[in-house]
């Protein structure tokens, strides 16, 4: 298959750069008035802070949202996808990095803690992009070790840690955290990532999420319970499908885009893992990651 005349598998660097400034135009505008606004800024706690923020996560969410469907039309005509979703994902980032950057530079450390808050979370929406894309396009290699647990558990409460306050939000641990799993170790970081920002997301703002490790004949397990209201049996499989969201969530404000636990259950399969749920509708949900074990850390 071809595309406009181009051999099957070529992919115009003119057209990904057309996509990609559709996301960068507004998004770089938006920093600029923002950068110019933020010293005239009210009190975090004023109505009026949000008008700064609000526009600038709208702006680069909608531009993710972009990104991902141009990815998926042009998959139809290319196979050339997950280039693609890199250069687009890249792209992306230097916004962010620069956003970052302004935050560092900010006097008042409450405006500069929102800011990062909303950047990570932003952060967290281009990684699943980039997992999905490298998935999607048969390119995710993956390289099976022994891996600590408590690294992985350590590594994916730091990148969670920014959107877990901003909610108001602690984790509690327990468990044999000197185990060792048979994994790769930054599949096996993303994995737990996903499901911790999923748990923060459908929990209510102050809540707990409780995370624990523990084994299971040859398994290691790392679970996440969360404090949402659980989920019906009968969609139960449905979660792990791409792009399959739960009905409430429009209703409740919940952003994303149904890539997440679609992209944990591919990279543990990937992994001779799994991921198992256990949910009842008003108790919560608790994902579970299960790991081959590994030697003892």
């Amino acid at each position: 298959m071809s595309w406009r005349g181009l051999p099957a598998g070529s992919l115009p660097r003119d057209v990904v750069r057309i996509a990609v400034g559709l996301v960068l135009i507004p998004a770089v505008a938006i920093l600029a008035l923002s950068f110019a606004m933020v010293q005239l800024l009210p009190e975090p706690g004023s109505l009026l802070f949000p008008l700064f923020l609000v526009p600038l996560a709208a702006a680069l969410l909608a531009g993710g949202v972009l990104l991902l469907l141009s990815s998926r039309e042009l998959s139809r005509m290319s196979k050339n996808q997950a280039f693609f979703v890199a250069q687009a994902s890249h792209e992306l980032r230097t916004p962010l990095t620069t956003l970052r950057f302004l935050a560092s530079g900010l006097e008042d450390r409450e405006k500069a803690q929102a800011l990062e808050n909303v950047v990570a979370v932003l952060e967290a929406g281009i990684h699943r992009l980039i997992d999905w894309g490298r998935l999607t396009g048969g390119q995710l290699r993956l390289r099976l070790l022994p891996v600590s647990v408590a690294h992985v558990v350590g590594e994916a409460l730091r990148r969670t840690e920014a959107s877990l306050a901003a909610r108001g939000q602690r984790v509690v641990r327990s468990g044999l955290e000197d185990a060792s799993v048979w994994a790769d170790q930054e599949a096996a970081v993303s994995a737990l990532v996903n499901l911790l920002t999923n748990a923060s997301k459908y929990s209510p703002p102050g809540s707990t999420v409780e995370l624990g490790i523990g084994e299971k004949g040859e398994w290691v397990t790392v679970w996440v319970r969360d404090q949402g209201v659980g989920i019906a049996p009968g969609l139960q499989r449905k979660i792990f499908r791409p792009f399959f969201r739960l009905p409430f969530v429009e209703s409740q404000g919940v952003e994303g885009f149904g890539l997440g636990l679609a992209i944990v259950a591919q990279v543990m399969a990937a992994q001779g893992g799994k991921v198992t749920l256990y949910s009842k509708p008003g108790e919560g949900s608790c994902f579970t990651l299960w790991f081959r074990r590994g030697q003892r850390a």
